[in-house]
């Protein structure tokens, strides 16, 4: 089962299914099987004290990840640039975006990606009482395209949702980067000492 795949790679790795799903759109990228994405950027959850996890409301920011361009990394190294990197950008999750995009003169849309993993774990007694979760509906206006992992105990497998903008993207584009991305899954679970050339795209 693909979710295991991932879950058992993630484990071995040590590595987020953020992570994961982050380093395999680099690759895709660096591999030129997308088109219309260069900026890559993860949704940050950023409750970091107690104070602010007893406080009610959503606690995420989109950070862009930056990492150079180079097609003969091999896929494990991918996920360790990947990771480095997802911890560098966490020292500015209380950085006020709108100066970020300033002082870097960014022109346009910080980013043309960003990829969100949420999870729902929870006893029994949590419905008992009559709770319930809900997907957390990103505001990330101007972002093309926004890939959630969702993940619920009372549910198997992963739910991969793509938000995305029509007059960026068409539907057909969006469906062959789902397939391409389940392909990809499939390598990093395989053979993750391989190198990018060697994957085929659709």
């Amino acid at each position: 089962m693909l979710t295991e795949r991932i879950n058992y790679f993630c484990l071995n790795n040590e590595v987020s299914v953020s992570n994961l799903f982050a380093s395999i759109m680099f690759a895709l990228i660096d591999k030129k099987a997308v088109n219309k994405i260069n900026k890559l950027g993860l949704l940050i959850h950023n409750r970091i004290n107690k104070n602010d996890k007893f406080t009610t409301g959503n606690y995420t920011k989109p950070l862009p990840l930056i990492l150079d361009s180079n097609r003969d990394l091999l896929l494990n190294e991918y996920i360790k640039k990947v990771k480095r990197e997802s911890f560098n950008v966490l020292k500015h999750r209380r950085y006020p975006i709108d100066n970020l995009v300033t002082e870097l003169n960014i022109n346009g849309n910080i980013l043309d990606c960003l990829i969100s993993f949420q999870t729902a774990s929870y006893s029994p007694a949590f419905i008992e009482n009559e709770f319930s979760e809900r997907k957390l509906e990103i505001d990330a206006i101007g972002i093309p395209l926004i890939i959630q992992i969702f993940s619920k105990n009372n549910e198997e497998g992963y739910l991969l949702h793509y938000d995305y903008q029509d007059e960026v993207f068409s539907s057909e584009e969006i469906n062959e980067l789902h397939g391409n991305i389940l392909n990809m899954v499939n390598e990093f679970a395989e053979n993750p000492n391989q190198s990018l050339d060697k994957i085929h795209f659709v």
